[in-house]
């Protein structure tokens, strides 16, 4: 038996019940239902997923964005490789059909954040394990539990039709009481037809850049949405009690950890995309 087949043989299966593209047909939110009830997991630990492709048996990582409350669903947010074997036969798919998955892999969680406020950075589909995530703190709020003082995610996209999970978020944010904030930021404004003025604008990095007073890398030149000023902002991430997760583009993740520990931060979670 090779090591592929010895994979596959310790892997469950799961069918899939709904795929959502999100912009484009290369975006897309995945949800799968287990056969039988799921393997236990943290917020932001990712799985095995498997097919079989050409007569020979692969598989690869993906965070988990559903909630570990889930119990028989496991959602994926996946962008399409070009020209990589693994995601576009992923993207074939169609409902009714089934995958392979294992886990759960990682330690990318919320229970190695030391601070009581918290700032997620991302770039692209580097927002999965934050869903998992701020899914699970939100159930936790509205049954009575609140870990955390406050949570912010910054997430950077090239367009607006980018966004996934936009309205979820929005959501959760609205609630005051939560102690949510969802930084949404566009770094290619001008390709848009529109720009709602609630959005932010220039690549997530640069826009971490404004808060703290830094020169900007690239092209745009950071502003933050409408109605938002940097001053609340930056009570809600004190140096001193929070914890910062990146994940992401590496260029992004060096940036931002470079800018963190130059203003104090020094509980850095680093989770790498590439």
């Amino acid at each position: 038996m090779t090591m592929s087949e010895r994979l596959k043989s310790r892997m469950k299966k799961a069918t899939l019940v709904k795929m959502c593209t999100v912009g484009s047909d290369d975006l897309a939110i995945f949800t799968f239902e287990s056969h039988e009830a799921l393997f236990p997991f943290k917020a932001g630990q990712y799985a095995h997923l498997g097919l079989d492709i050409g007569g020979a048996f692969m598989q690869r990582l993906y965070s988990i964005a559903s909630s570990p409350h889930e119990r028989y669903h496991l959602e994926f947010y996946i962008v399409r490789v070009s020209e990589g074997k693994f995601t576009t036969h992923l993207f074939r798919m169609r409902e009714g059909d089934e995958i392979y998955y294992m886990g759960p892999v990682g330690k990318f969680t919320l229970d190695r954040a030391k601070g009581s406020h918290l700032l997620m950075v991302s770039t692209g589909t580097g927002l999965a394990p934050y869903m998992s995530m701020v899914r699970k703190l939100y159930v936790d709020y509205r049954n009575g539990e609140k870990a955390f003082r406050h949570v912010t995610i910054m997430q950077g996209v090239s367009h607006v039709r980018d966004l996934g999970y936009h309205e979820e978020l929005l959501e959760m944010d609205r609630d005051s009481a939560f102690g949510f904030r969802y930084l949404p930021t566009i770094s290619r404004p001008g390709e848009d037809g529109s720009h709602p003025p609630s959005l932010s604008r220039s690549r997530v990095n640069d826009l971490v850049r404004h808060l703290f007073g830094e020169e900007k890398s690239g092209p745009v030149e950071p502003s933050l949405g409408q109605e938002i000023r940097v001053e609340k902002i930056l009570e809600e991430i004190p140096p001193e009690d929070t914890t910062i997760y990146v994940c992401g583009n590496p260029g992004m993740i060096r940036d931002i950890e470079q800018l963190a520990r130059a203003h104090g931060y020094s509980d850095i979670l680093k989770e790498d995309y590439w």
